[in-house]
């Protein structure tokens, strides 16, 4: 069986270990396939109620999309990307549509994203970001899950 020919690998992340963990996984597979760069993608909402907060919605965007620049330069200093190329975007939106629909745009080979690792239960309760980029998307998905992370149902359902 012949390895597919990838070209383009996008890795979405939201600064977790479950995302630092595919990062990795999509750094070394960059590696392999001497590709000399990937597309890093960060998605982030614009939270309710900013204009009662007396904002606009451009400044709101702009400072938020300043934290998540902060967040990724941070983040990438933690992982070893020595020969590989980290192209950042960030990208305001829903997580599922917005990683699908860059994907596209880019015409990515690969999407490498982290599963968190939640039960069954928590997943058929809350949903899965991971679980819909790999129904939505026309490309082939790498979840990546990371050992020895585990989250329950109750520990999901304590950070809403």
């Amino acid at each position: 069986l012949k390895n597919p020919d990838i070209k383009t690998i996008l890795c979405a992340v939201d600064f977790s270990p479950c995302s630092q963990h595919a990062l990795e996984r999509a750094v070394e597979l960059a590696r392999l396939e001497k590709l000399p760069s990937i597309k890093v993608l960060n998605v982030f909402e614009i939270p309710l109620g900013f204009m009662e907060a007396g904002m606009t919605y451009d400044t709101v965007l702009g400072k938020l999309k300043d934290v998540h620049h902060q967040k990724m330069n941070e983040f990438l200093q933690s992982v070893d990307t020595t020969g590989v190329k980290c192209e950042i975007e960030m990208l305001e939106g829903t997580s599922a549509f917005t990683v699908t629909q860059y994907a596209e745009k880019i015409s990515a080979d690969l999407i490498v994203l982290g599963s968190h690792g939640r039960s069954r239960l928590t997943v058929f309760v809350l949903g899965s970001s991971s679980t819909q980029i790999i129904h939505q998307a026309k490309t082939s998905v790498w979840a990546v899950k990371t050992p020895k992370y585990h989250e329950s149902l109750w520990q999901a359902l304590d950070k809403l």
